[in-house]
């Protein structure tokens, strides 16, 4: 797994309520690596949060998944590397 964290990236962008006096930690996002290449990402999100997924194959240029996940409760996202 740490060579695939060094040949790529996964980023979380969190979007919150600018408004709000105290922000919640968030968790810590948990990689696993599954079958014929893939990863399942999985986390638990924030009540007010938005997220969005980023993937990278070089750590310079980032990309958009077409992933976008609400609020608190557990999320998953598998993806190809």
């Amino acid at each position: 797994m740490k060579r695939y964290l060094i040949r790529y990236g996964i980023i979380l962008a969190v979007t919150s309520n600018l408004l709000g006096a105290t922000s919640e930690p968030q968790s810590q996002v948990s990689l696993t690596q599954g079958s014929s290449g893939t990863w399942k990402s999985e986390w638990l999100g924030v009540a007010g949060r938005t997220y969005f997924y980023q993937w990278s194959s070089d750590l310079v240029t980032w990309q958009y998944a077409p992933y976008v996940a609400f609020g608190n409760g557990g999320h998953v996202y598998y993806m190809a590397s």
